[in-house]
């Protein structure tokens, strides 16, 4: 298993994933970084770049947790475990901390474009993806939350 990182330049380092459970564990710490309730750089939590390479993670876990033809033919499912009702469900108890951490930028956003807000949203709440409606929610209950 590979997978590549770029430097400024065009540069690409190629990082050797030995197998999923080198992977899950990247996973988490990511995770763990990205969701922290206190974070020491709270930059982590909406940096595109982060979210981008947490995608590339989660895509990456999706692809190997594919089941077997014979799993496909008798047991009738495709995957084993639904990282795509992950990423839709992301659980109050990790992201409100983030979305609280985060609550003056989104405020300040809320007075731009919906689409800028959204976008910002997308970035923060990495790699889950949610909806403009769940978003919505999510940012309700952080103010809520709020101290």
């Amino acid at each position: 298993m590979m997978a590549a990182l770029y430097l400024k330049k065009g540069a690409v380092i190629n990082l050797q994933v030995k197998d999923k459970f080198e992977l899950q564990a990247i996973h988490k710490a990511l995770m763990e970084a990205k969701f922290h309730p206190s974070p020491e750089q709270p930059i982590v939590q909406s940096s595109p770049m982060v979210a981008n390479f947490m995608h590339k993670v989660v895509n990456e876990l999706e692809k190997i947790n594919w089941v077997t033809e014979a799993e496909k033919k008798f047991r009738g499912i495709e995957y084993k475990n639904d990282w795509a009702e992950w990423r839709r469900n992301p659980p109050e108890s990790i992201v409100l901390p983030c979305v609280v951490c985060n609550l003056s930028e989104i405020e300040e956003l809320e007075n731009t474009s919906e689409q800028e807000f959204f976008e910002f949203m997308e970035v923060l709440l990495s790699p889950y993806k949610v909806t403009k409606d769940k978003i919505s929610e999510i940012v309700t209950a952080a103010k809520t939350k709020k101290i």
